[in-house]
């Protein structure tokens, strides 16, 4: 759902996508003065433990799945900014493309010849949100096109990536191969949820 804070005339709704994922709820496209302090006030109201904001995106922690649950159950809150009280009302999240990021990214990959001659292995920082991972390079320094490896054969897809498989789950590492010798190349890493949502890319390598 997104939680769209009506109030204030002087202000404009605040419009976030909240993401429901285990026993902790997620907050993407959040304004660049989003106050950490003011949003555990609000969460930790509905029994919220911890919460992290960076770049945009919010991370609230909850004992357990049934707080999650009751949280985004409720159609209906009180939200007190700046000693003013408004409603945040949930509402269905609105449709979006396949891309459009909604989490926030990994950390950088890391990237390192691994032994052969054009093969090199990529490792990434794995998330319990993720279902499944995808896994681009490209040439560095050149601000090309991204292109994806495909999972089943640890091939550099330069076609793009569509058809390429996805790494799974439990996968934090790839070894691609076929790669030319002579280019120098960058990794990134994208992530799905089971629920169909995208995280930003992670930066570059």
């Amino acid at each position: 759902p997104r939680a769209p804070m009506v109030g204030a005339p002087a202000r404009p709704n605040l419009r976030v996508e909240c993401h429901a994922l285990g026993d902790r709820v997620i907050l993407s496209n959040l304004p660049p003065d989003a106050d950490q302090a003011e949003l555990m006030r609000f969460f930790s109201k509905h029994g919220a433990t911890q919460s992290s904001v960076a770049h945009g995106f919010a991370s609230v922690s909850f004992p357990g799945n049934p707080e999650v649950a009751r949280f985004v159950g409720r159609s209906l809150h009180t939200f007190a900014d700046d000693k003013e009280t408004r409603l945040a009302r949930l509402l269905p999240r609105r449709p979006a493309g396949a891309d459009a990021a909604r989490l926030p990214g990994l950390p950088a990959p890391t990237l390192a010849p691994a032994g052969d001659s054009g093969v090199l292995a990529v490792r990434w920082s794995p998330v319990v949100l993720a279902a499944d991972y995808c896994v681009e390079l490209r040439p560095a320094g050149v601000q090309g096109e991204w292109q994806a490896v495909d999972a089943a054969t640890g091939q550099w897809a330069r076609g793009g990536r569509s058809g390429a498989g996805c790494f799974g789950r439990e996968v934090s590492s790839c070894r691609v191969t076929g790669l030319p010798t002579s280019v120098v190349f960058e990794a990134r890493v994208t992530y799905h949820t089971a629920c169909g949502c995208l995280s930003d890319a992670s930066d570059p390598s």
